[in-house]
């Protein structure tokens, strides 16, 4: 470890980042993508000269993500390392787009980002609350209608949930009830069933205002809030309305998700959607429910929207 420290100080600077770097890109292919083939080998060293090509000799995009960094897992990581941009947590260092990025169900005002929104655009600085109440709330504002239900007075299946942020714990209960439990909402039981074994989840990616990654994910209705089985791809206009499309955008513009996904679910028996959940720090892609070559698909689009949409659009203004 101390040669390694050594071996570190006498490099130049943008050496030893770059070093840094290509051990980020080891790890997130080798390990956590689960790469051990000779195609990951061979995705490993193609990045790698990406990586190094782009450093020394184009105008890398550096990304500020603040007060958190994303971890690996993240799909912004994930884009990023795709596109070869720069991620820093350093607001110090020149950066070319700013994420407020911080992994809670509620967030206070930052007082830097609240400074630096004042000379540059930070992207979801007024997304502080992604509870589903308050999800809910923001989606009754503007469709007209909510997805909880009164556990005192209605009768039949319903779901118990925690009202925080991606804790996978639905549990479908009978109603009505003598109590409730704190820190619980209580929803209709959305009958978003595709056949007699799966149930179908739609999950959106939204960029500034456009939706621009739609995956419909099958789960067991056995085991409906947890297990993933399978996803595909789907555009948007074949799964929403065109009213539908302008509600979600409405949604996301109300609740200050500028970069995020949303999970929405249609039941099949009144035909509405219902907007459950919001994520302004998303992780995705996960290869326990899309297949590789999906994967790849689904990265490469996302990527091709991220930089049309937040680096070209923001180049294309200052020009």
């Amino acid at each position: 470890m101390e040669l390694t420290k050594q071996f570190k100080e006498l490099l130049p600077k943008s050496i030893a980042e770059l070093f840094s770097e290509y051990k980020i890109i080891y790890r997130t292919y080798y390990h956590w993508l689960d790469k051990k083939d000779v195609t990951g080998i061979i995705i490993i060293i193609s990045y790698i000269i990406r990586i190094t090509i782009v450093n020394f000799f184009l105008a890398r995009k550096t990304i500020l993500f603040y007060p958190d960094k994303p971890y690996p897992g993240t799909v912004i990581y994930k884009i990023c390392l795709h596109l070869g941009y720069s991620i820093t947590n350093d607001p110090t260092k020149k950066f070319d787009l700013a994420f407020k990025w911080q992994d809670s169900t509620f967030s206070q005002p930052d007082n830097f980002l609240q400074k630096l929104a004042a000379r540059t655009e930070v992207f979801n600085i007024n997304c502080n609350d992604i509870s589903k109440n308050h999800v809910d709330k923001i989606f009754k504002d503007i469709f007209g209608y909510s997805s909880l239900v009164d556990p005192f007075t209605f009768k039949g299946k319903i779901v118990r949930k925690s009202n925080m942020n991606a804790t996978h714990d639905g549990k479908i209960i009978d109603a009505p009830l003598e109590e409730t439990e704190s820190g619980y909402l209580y929803q209709k039981l959305i009958h978003n069933e595709v056949d007699e074994n799966f149930v179908q989840d739609i999950r959106v990616t939204i960029f500034k205002d456009k939706i621009t990654y739609l995956a419909l994910k099958y789960r067991p209705i056995q085991n409906r809030f947890n297990i993933k089985s399978y996803a595909k791809i789907s555009a948007p206009e074949e799964i929403f309305t065109q009213e539908e499309i302008k509600k979600i955008i409405n949604f996301a513009r109300t609740i200050g998700l500028d970069y995020g996904d949303l999970d929405i679910l249609r039941d099949r028996e009144d035909n509405k959607i219902y907007i459950i959940d919001a994520n302004n720090t998303p992780w995705g892609l996960n290869s326990d429910h899309m297949s590789k070559s999906l994967e790849k698909i689904a990265l490469t689009k996302l990527s091709k929207s991220f930089k049309i949409i937040f680096i070209d659009s923001k180049t294309n203004a200052c020009a």
